[in-house]
């Protein structure tokens, strides 16, 4: 099988060992650590804590991990310092690796930041104004009204 290039893809992604030092991070994790990740500790580059604020390897993370029948830890939002000292919102998801007795060896996480939009359509027209034609609006289609006897006198005819 050939070698996978981690850095093809657009998400970070971060391979840990059970102590949670890094042993391998694609560039995407380096750009959004905003620093070298190889070898640090997760909890010292990152600072990952959880929505409520606190150290998310002293809270969520031991207590499913350690469950020999989790294999992944569904996606979290965390929030995550760069070396900037910024804290940026993420979405991570993982997939624990396991030795052959079921003891944690290590995780591969996947980082990306969530995108928060001001204010999404709220209905398919709404989106299709927002991406039609020049200065984003469609025309208006507007369907004949109809009675009991037909379309009513006046309306447009039905194309």
């Amino acid at each position: 099988m050939a070698e996978l290039d981690l850095d093809l893809l657009p998400d970070a992604v971060v391979r840990i060992d059970a102590s949670h030092v890094v042993l391998a991070a694609n560039a995407a994790a380096e750009e959004l650590a905003g620093s070298a990740l190889l070898g640090r500790g997760l909890a010292d580059a990152l600072d990952p804590l959880d929505p409520d604020g606190r150290g998310v390897f002293a809270t969520c993370w031991p207590r499913a991990a350690v469950l020999r029948s989790v294999s992944a830890m569904p996606e979290l939002e965390m929030v995550i310092r760069g070396a900037d000292g910024v804290r940026r919102a993420v979405n991570v998801t993982a997939r624990y690796e396991r030795d052959a007795t079921g003891a944690l060896t290590g995780a591969v996480l996947v980082l990306r930041p969530v995108r928060r939009h001001s204010s999404p359509p709220t209905d398919r027209a709404d989106a299709l104004a927002a991406v039609g034609g020049p200065g984003g609006s469609c025309p208006a289609i507007t369907p004949p009204r109809v009675d009991s006897e037909g379309p009513i006198a006046g309306d447009p005819p039905n194309s």
